[in-house]
């Protein structure tokens, strides 16, 4: 490539990539065509990246040439090379002490990328806005689990990543594992944390895909020879990585992963998708030995309009649940998350979220219902003539 001579030259990407920060945005658009956008953390939506700059800097339209150059730079911090035959590619990104998770991506206009802005801190679960009952389960989950599966779901953006991070804080301060994290790519640099009357010291191995392993099955068959208590699988997204998953949960491990569905059911149905070369029924007997529980979770923006906030669903293993597991009766389990909210110890469903963050005004009626999938029932709960 020769000397690029465009206006997005590493000072000036650096300066977008500061004011993310001291904005708070969730992600940075780069695609060709267009100009940078951002998308806002409060209202989750989108924005030219001229809003947040004086008006005397001229954000050009980004072209072909200035994404190949900005790919060029960002790829050669983290030790790959820039090919033409590179097409979707994950990998994090530093700058000015900051990480960001990028996603390369061809398409018709060219280069383009996606940024991600990693929280420099490892956020605990008190720091997320969770409600009460939320918490008191995720912490639950922390002390009593050592040993089975913990899968974290939802959409893209949903803050996945950052609940899993948060459940890991809190392990960690409690048992002292030796975590593996196999990560696409490493999102939360997690430390040792020593207790100093006993010298107690917990263990990290973290390793990316593509730069420390060649997939997230290598990384996660390698794991087991690492002496883990606990593993975290960043995605679980083909048959060989759930089935491995499941084989090690069932060794007793614990493993954490995230998937991309909706709610508990949505979940598990993804799962018997994963495995085709599995009748169903096996593979909910399989679930059933050692599934300890699904956080699903959305985010929803306040009613002040400062910020979006997680809203959750969570199956806990209970012998209800794992009966049914056990049966294949997945339609089931839909009524046997409207347990009790106030028992850490049970399932949590979606409606008492939405009741509880109504009814303290933290986000709007109207929002809550249109969000719980039944206006009606929302509406007769929120007026009280409905449990």
């Amino acid at each position: 490539m020769g000397e690029y001579k465009g206006f997005y030259k590493i000072d000036n990407f650096h300066k977008i990539l500061s004011k993310v920060v001291e904005i708070g945005a969730s992600d940075l658009f780069l695609i060709p065509g267009n100009v940078p956008v951002v998308r806002d953390q409060a209202d989750g939506k989108l924005y030219s990246i001229k809003k947040y700059f004086s008006k005397d800097i001229n954000f050009s339209t980004l072209k072909k040439e200035d994404t190949a150059f900005l790919e060029d730079k960002m790829l050669t911090q983290r030790g790959f090379s820039s090919s033409k035959e590179l097409q979707d590619f994950n990998f994090s990104y530093e700058a000015d002490g900051t990480r960001f998770r990028v996603n390369l991506n061809r398409n018709v206009n060219g280069t383009g990328f996606v940024l991600r802005r990693i929280p420099p801190k490892t956020p605990t679960i008190e720091s997320l806005d969770f409600t009460p009952m939320a918490e008191m389960r995720l912490k639950y989950m922390a002390k009593e689990y050592d040993r089975g599966l913990i899968l974290v779901t939802g959409p893209t953006g949903c803050g996945k990543s950052t609940t899993l991070a948060s459940l890991i804080h809190e392990m960690k301060l409690i048992h002292h594992y030796n975590l593996v994290t196999i990560e696409d790519p490493i999102e939360f640099v997690y430390k040792p944390e020593e207790v100093k009357e006993d010298f107690r010291l917990d263990n990290i191995i973290q390793r990316e895909v593509g730069l420390d392993t060649p997939s997230f099955y290598d990384g996660l068959k390698n794991a087991l020879r690492q002496n883990p208590n606990a593993i975290l699988v960043g995605e679980i997204r083909t048959e060989e990585v759930m089935e491995e998953t499941l084989s090690a949960a069932n060794a007793g491990h614990l493993l954490m992963g995230t998937l991309h569905a909706n709610d508990a059911r949505q979940a598990i149905e993804q799962i018997v998708e994963l495995l085709p070369s599995q009748k169903p029924e096996t593979v909910y007997k399989k679930l059933a030995n050692v599934l300890v529980a699904i956080v699903s979770q959305k985010l929803l923006p306040k009613t002040d309009g400062t910020a979006r906030i997680p809203c959750c669903e969570m199956l806990i293993r209970t012998p209800s649940i794992v009966g049914l597991l056990q049966e294949g009766q997945i339609i089931g389990i839909k009524d046997h998350l409207r347990g009790n909210p106030d028992h850490k110890d049970e399932p949590l469903s979606y409606f008492d979220e939405l009741r509880y963050l109504a009814k303290e005004g933290i986000i709007s009626e109207d929002l809550a219902k249109r969000t719980s999938g039944s206006i009606k029932d929302m509406d007769l709960i929120l007026r009280g003539i409905m449990k």
